[in-house]
């Protein structure tokens, strides 16, 4: 989130979009973090790292559209 914060501030001063940029580079840093903790040395740490993230930002989705739901549910009824 810092790094979103720092291109958002960057975009505020400049008028640039840095969206498409920041968003490659916080998968990219997340992948290198997470690969870190497997065994950076390794290839397949990093595809481990890219599934493990892949998977988190999925979930998440998925738990946000459900509980919006639930939510909506909850105060129509």
């Amino acid at each position: 989130m810092l790094i979103i914060s720092v291109f958002a501030i960057a975009e505020g001063l400049s008028k640039i979009s840095f969206m498409k940029v920041s968003g490659v580079t916080v998968a990219v840093y997340s992948t290198w973090a997470i690969a870190q903790f497997f065994n950076g040395k390794k290839v397949a740490s990093y595809l481990k790292a890219i599934i493990a993230y892949s998977l988190g930002v999925l979930i998440f989705g998925i738990v946000l559209v459900l509980l919006g739901i639930s939510i909506d549910l909850l105060i129509k009824y």
